[in-house]
């Protein structure tokens, strides 16, 4: 039997076991986070993964913020230009609000880009301090099923016999 399946299926209407194992490292875990999906339970951690995937959330989440900041702040130097130019009665156009809204958005994309490249050294000499979620969901084809993909392929197993689920490939 292969050790290396990291892909394991399962039928939506199951209640799952989790072993109480952390999901990344497989020591006895401490904490619980993250349910994937309403009815799964919530995917176990030890403390030291548990801070280094809450800290690479954290982290998205405030790169998130700030670029959406830059967003609004690009949307609202939209209307103002507008009202400077044309005066406050191009605001009643639809296709002006379509302008700032579009211009907005992509003042957020770029933004984004950009910060994420410039962090980039930085996320490469920490990513000792930084992890993954240990579990994801696939999207599955066939309706009633979902598809989770462990980070660990030894958790897979260990969670494939605790909910006796067998191999499909």
């Amino acid at each position: 039997m292969r050790k290396d399946i990291k892909i394991v299926k399962v039928s939506t209407s199951k209640k799952l076991s989790w072993p109480q194992f952390c999901v990344l490292c497989l020591k006895e875990s401490t904490k619980e986070d993250f349910e994937l999906f309403s009815g799964s339970g919530r995917v176990p951690y030890c403390d030291n993964c548990y801070t280094r995937v809450k800290r690479l959330s954290n982290w998205k989440d405030n790169l998130f913020g700030i670029s959406l900041i830059i967003g609004v702040l690009g949307a609202i130097g939209g209307i103002i230009v507008t009202i400077v130019e044309k005066g406050w009665l191009e605001l009643l156009r639809v296709q002006n609000w379509l302008l700032i809204g579009g211009a907005g958005l992509i003042f957020m994309g770029i933004a984004y880009t950009i910060m994420w490249l410039l962090l980039l050294p930085f996320r490469l000499i920490f990513r000792s301090k930084l992890a993954k979620l240990g579990v994801k969901i696939l999207k599955s084809k066939k309706p009633g099923v979902t598809i989770l993909k462990f980070f660990n392929p030894e958790y897979a197993e260990i969670f494939r016999k605790a909910n006796e689920i067998a191999i499909l490939t």
